[in-house]
């Protein structure tokens, strides 16, 4: 039997995929690929609460909403991941030390939230009452 060079590159291409895809399958069983998007949303939501916008302090409603709009999805997207089972049953040291920082940054996160809300409160009606006098 004789086999043609390009139908043994297939043959070899396609044993390298379903290798690649069977060593990699498990990381997603550990958890490794979700933590990774988790910490890519996490990353891109602390860029942003890092932006001059937010740093400065401001009596603005609206920046003060929008600053309180990214701790609640912080807060909703810590939650939510860590529910999933590795962090319910941690297996590994590595997995014990990752719960230990998420649950700090969450209840940072959620130590914020209600200052943060009163803050956008009375600036909200500081608006108010100076449009009232306006008219």
């Amino acid at each position: 039997m004789k086999f043609e060079k390009r139908t043994i590159i297939i043959i070899i291409v396609a044993v390298l995929s379903l290798t690649w895809y069977l060593l990699h399958n498990f990381d997603v069983i550990e958890g490794a690929q979700s933590a990774s998007s988790v910490e890519t949303k996490l990353k891109i939501i602390s860029d942003a609460l890092n932006n001059d916008k937010f740093k400065k302090p401001t009596n603005d409603p609206v920046t003060l909403s929008e600053k309180l709009n990214l701790f609640i999805q912080r807060r909703d997207l810590l939650t939510e991941f860590l529910k999933a089972p590795q962090f319910v049953n941690p297996k590994g040291k590595k997995i014990t030390d990752m719960k230990a920082a998420y649950e700090k940054l969450l209840k940072e996160t959620n130590d914020a939230i209600p200052p943060l809300t009163t803050e956008r409160n009375n600036a909200q009606a500081a608006l108010d009452a100076s449009r009232k006098k306006k008219k």
